[in-house]
């Protein structure tokens, strides 16, 4: 497996930016090492058009995010050291580097508004193709972004596991809540380290969670679907059975 990395990497070699370039060169390589456990137990997924299968491949792109992310911390502990203003040596890690796991949920929440936005568009427009490829492409950044501030927020985490992303306390729970905290706990069960057979089963259970939280997602935004043939319909939910977003 080749892995390119970009030669604006290349920078002195202390500092947080070398660190950071430590992370990112990292979380490539660590790529490689989850495709290469994955091509050794079997690849479960093949291409995909219908609605289940979709969730099944967005939810594997989160996974391995997370998965890219958490041994990348790994070559970063091992890699940079530091030491705190007494002189104390500090187990350095992203969220140690000026983490963003704080403005990632705030970006998911903005993806969020964005897919019942454009969910919106079309009870106007009509124009269903084009709506249903921007909400894929929402839906993947949107949990990608938060698979990245997971990974970030598990590292820190000296307590337990916790979701990165919670609404303000003001705000009720939303469909993104109520989605990545299927994937928090999916998350929770996955080995950090897994054998070839490991990573096949929990792949596979990862995935058991991960894609009917993706559908129940669109579900609660207006989406549901039915099979027909080798292709779906879409039904789309009128305003008032959907999850608009606040106001």
């Amino acid at each position: 497996m080749l892995t390119v990395l970009p030669a604006a990497l290349v920078v002195p070699d202390q500092g947080v930016e070398a660190a950071l370039a430590v992370f990112i060169i990292g979380h490539e390589f660590a790529h490689g090492v989850v495709g290469q456990l994955r091509a050794a137990s079997g690849d479960q997924l093949k291409p995909a058009w219908l609605p289940r299968p979709i969730a099944q491949w967005l939810a594997r792109h989160a996974l391995d995010e997370y998965l890219a992310d958490r041994l990348a911390e790994v070559s970063l502990s091992v890699t940079v050291s530091a030491i705190d203003h007494a002189g104390v040596p500090m187990q350095v890690s992203s969220g140690l580097l000026g983490g963003h796991a704080g403005d990632s949920a705030a970006a998911a929440e903005d993806g969020l508004h964005a897919i019942a936005k454009r969910i919106h568009q079309y009870r106007l427009d009509g124009e269903l193709t084009p709506m249903w490829t921007e909400v894929v492409e929402l839906t993947s950044q949107v949990f990608i972004t938060l698979a990245h501030a997971q990974a970030e927020l598990d590292e820190m985490s000296a307590s337990g596991p916790a979701s990165a992303y919670e609404p303000a306390p003001t705000h009720p729970p939303n469909p993104l809540h109520d989605a990545w905290s299927e994937f928090v706990a999916a998350l929770e069960a996955f080995p950090f380290l897994p054998t070839r057979d490991e990573y096949r089963h929990h792949e596979a259970a990862f995935l058991d969670h991960g894609a009917p939280a993706v559908i129940d997602f669109w579900a609660a935004l207006g989406l549901t679907f039915e099979t027909e043939g080798e292709g779906f319909h879409i039904s789309v939910a009128p305003p008032e059975s959907a999850w608009l977003g606040p106001g």
